[in-house]
């Protein structure tokens, strides 16, 4: 089960995102792709290893 995720990320972030690892990247992306535009942004934003996993078809231990 794959859904289709949409980020549109802001040059700053684009920037910051050269430093990050691919994993930390992955994380961030993962992150922002639950945030619906149209809504207050939730806090705390979370992401289940489960569900990182399962988006990047990684192994499940």
């Amino acid at each position: 089960m794959h859904k289709c995720h949409k980020v549109t990320k802001s040059n700053s972030l684009i920037a910051a995102s050269y430093r990050l690892t691919l994993n930390e990247h992955r994380l961030v992306l993962a992150a922002i792709s639950q945030i619906d535009p149209r809504k207050p942004l939730p806090r705390p934003i979370r992401v289940c290893a489960h569900d990182f996993a399962e988006l990047y078809d990684l192994p499940v231990k």
